[in-house]
């Protein structure tokens, strides 16, 4: 391989080909794969449902911080996930391009 843009399209087709259990053995090659598990590794927390009565909204009414509440997580930002991925990404390529120029 000879750049990342081929590295990543033999990846692309490994997976494609093969589908996630072939991604799983390409990361148990991985050397700091323990390390990349603990770090990214997601940490649960308990999920604490509140059920509240709210009047339906209509469009000239004010959401209330009551309403709110049922709404949270719901803007669309996955900044957190992004990061993860494109570390991961990052790993799975620089490990690829380990691989290849060994053999």
């Amino acid at each position: 391989m000879e750049n990342l843009d081929e590295l990543a399209y033999c990846l692309n087709q490994i997976v494609g080909n093969h589908g996630e259990p072939a991604l799983k053995e390409i990361m148990e090659l991985h050397p700091d794969k323990d390390t990349l598990l603990e770090i990214f590794q997601k940490k649960t927390e308990p999920i604490i449902i509140q059920q509240v009565a709210t009047p339906p909204i209509t469009p000239t009414t004010t959401p209330t911080p009551a309403t709110q509440a049922n709404f949270l997580n719901a803007d669309g930002s996955v900044v957190g996930n992004t990061n993860t991925y494109i570390l991961i990404g990052a790993a799975l390529i620089g490990f690829a391009i380990i691989m290849s120029s060994k053999s």
